[in-house]
């Protein structure tokens, strides 16, 4: 099991054949998965499951043991989306996505998954397990290396059972099963554990390398069904697409030409693509670039929506990714009617206050606050107890402090630097000041690190600065952070409590990073995704030059 585990799945998205124009079925239809879930060598592996979860009118989230045959059949009912994972002993995980708006038809799948490749030299392995509540960083046991090769530990065992699993032996840090063992379970994350039944209080353990040698062959997922293997085809070319737009950002440091690239690509796609449910797959990655294109393709977009219409369960898991694309949409009478649909007439309450959040969140980041406080009055009058008018009351409310075109509110915070000495926001008049809430424990922070390094050493001698306000649990944490690869010379300070630090409240955080532009003047002028990323460089030209 990997130690901080991604829940994002290798999508691989499944269309099967229907009328297009009977898209939105009046009844619950069942139909079923069918397939074989095999090892890299085409055989049943010891134990293997497959994973659903399905997003529907009947929600199911279960594991299925697959038995020693190696095939299953699962029963479906009324899905938008089916994701399934596959797992089994001694291999990678692996998984797909059906994109399933209007199928009533069987899916055959066969899959062969990718065994573990081990590292080639490895020097040292650690044992995790039930005596150690399977804690990667806490009381594992390290094996001992021996002449042969094989690794040898005592383990202690307080049951009739021992539970273990084997941690170093991947290039990647995941806890994976062991070679010796009366049998497996699996461990909720990918991956299985190894068990021995004993009373003994004493278990010696060996984990032997070599009986882990596999050939590195790919995972295999194909279908006999000439329809499936043609919606692999088309994700294969997405996936190139992407590649071949990443290259064109780097080339030219434009990361529209990123979304220019897949624009033009998926638009290409649609027009040519024949099978309903393929082109409705294209259509839902296109919809996700589609607001950042200069000319979005607006009868692909308005096709998209009109297909799967707005009261599918699929806008529970996707509003957020959908809503961008809505705004885009020139035709006022369509889109009003589309917002008004989802927010009113979806059978999801937290999609329809949802909707509006996200509304209400691309209006602000557009500097079109007339919109945005018309879905916000909205949210509070329709849905004033939902999760995410609470979050909109604490990031778009009227009364905050913290919004561009207000003066920024006077304080002063100790300089981490400089033990005792203060930096105030009256130091800080005259300059553009990039104020950046952020901690070490933040992936999003941590990501953004080059680009605010970059921007610092551009307009540094230009009458601006950063300053790095950390919410960490110690400051040890931040020093030990500057001691590595990224320097951050620039000034910083330290607000104790994390989440309930005095600097989140007076910031009004409710996630980090928290970025933000203040002008010479004291005034609020950029946040949030404005000043991300490589809009980060972009957006502190039009003020510094």
């Amino acid at each position: 099991m990997k130690l901080k585990l991604l829940l994002t799945l290798i999508i691989a998205t499944i269309l099967v054949a229907c009328s297009s124009e009977d898209l939105t079925p009046k009844r619950d239809i069942a139909f079923h998965i069918r397939g074989t879930l095999l090892g890299y060598d085409g055989k049943p592996m010891e134990l293997s499951h497959v994973h659903i979860n399905i997003i529907g009118k009947n929600k199911i989230r279960e594991s299925k043991d697959i038995g020693k045959s190696g095939e299953f059949s699962i029963p479906v009912k009324s899905a938008d989306i089916i994701e399934l994972e596959f797992t089994g002993v001694n291999h990678f995980r692996s998984s797909v996505e059906i994109f399933n708006v209007g199928c009533n038809e069987d899916i055959q799948l066969d899959i062969k998954l990718k065994p573990y490749q081990l590292k080639k030299e490895i020097n040292e392995l650690k044992l995790i397990g039930n005596f150690n509540n399977y804690s990667f960083t806490e009381n594992c046991i390290t094996m001992k290396k021996n002449a042969d090769g094989s690794f040898t530990a005592t383990v202690p065992n307080k049951s009739d059972t021992l539970f273990y699993q084997v941690l170093g032996a991947l290039e990647e840090e995941r806890s994976i099963n062991g070679t010796q063992q009366d049998g497996f379970v699996y461990d909720g994350g990918g991956d299985y554990r190894s068990f021995i039944v004993s009373k003994d209080s004493l278990i010696n353990i060996t984990f032997k390398p070599q009986m882990m040698q596999f050939p590195d062959s790919k995972v295999e997922i194909t279908s006999k069904d000439k329809n499936l293997n043609h919606y692999f085809e088309i994700k294969s070319k997405l996936s190139d697409y992407s590649l071949e737009a990443l290259n064109e950002y780097r080339k030219s440091g434009n990361v529209m030409n990123y979304y220019e690239f897949m624009n033009t690509r998926l638009s290409d796609l649609w027009e040519k693509e024949n099978d309903v449910r393929t082109k409705l797959f294209i259509g839902s990655k296109y919809v996700i670039y589609a607001y950042k294109a200069k000319n979005p393709n607006q009868e692909l977009i308005k096709s998209f929506f009109s297909r799967i219409g707005y009261n599918r369960a699929i806008w529970e898991s996707q509003y957020f990714n959908y809503v961008p694309a809505i705004t885009v949409i020139k035709d006022k009478k369509y889109r009003e009617e589309l917002i008004k649909a989802l927010t009113e007439e979806h059978p999801s309450k937290d999609v329809r206050a949802g909707v509006l959040y996200e509304l209400i969140g691309h209006y602000m980041a557009q500097k079109r606050n007339d919109i945005a406080m018309k879905y916000y009055n909205l949210l509070l009058k329709k849905f004033p107890d939902c999760e995410a008018t609470k979050m909109a009351r604490k990031e778009y409310s009227p009364d905050k402090k913290i919004v561009i075109g207000k003066i920024l509110p006077d304080f002063s915070i100790e300089n981490l630097d400089k033990p005792g000495t203060m930096i105030s926001s009256a130091d800080l008049k005259g300059k553009y000041v990039l104020i950046d809430m952020w901690a070490t424990w933040c992936g999003p922070c941590v990501g953004e690190m080059e680009h605010l390094h970059k921007a610092y050493e551009k307009f540094k001698n230009k009458n601006f600065t950063i300053l790095s306000i950390s919410i960490d649990a110690k400051k040890e944490d931040v020093a030990k952070f500057r001691n590595g690869k990224w320097k951050m010379p620039w000034l910083h300070s330290f607000s104790e409590g994390v989440w309930k630090s005095k600097m989140v409240a007076f910031f009004e955080v409710t996630a980090v990073p928290k970025p933000m532009l203040i002008g010479p003047d004291g005034k609020i002028l950029e946040m949030e995704n404005n000043l991300r990323g490589d809009d980060l460089e972009k957006t502190l030209s039009k003020y510094i030059h």
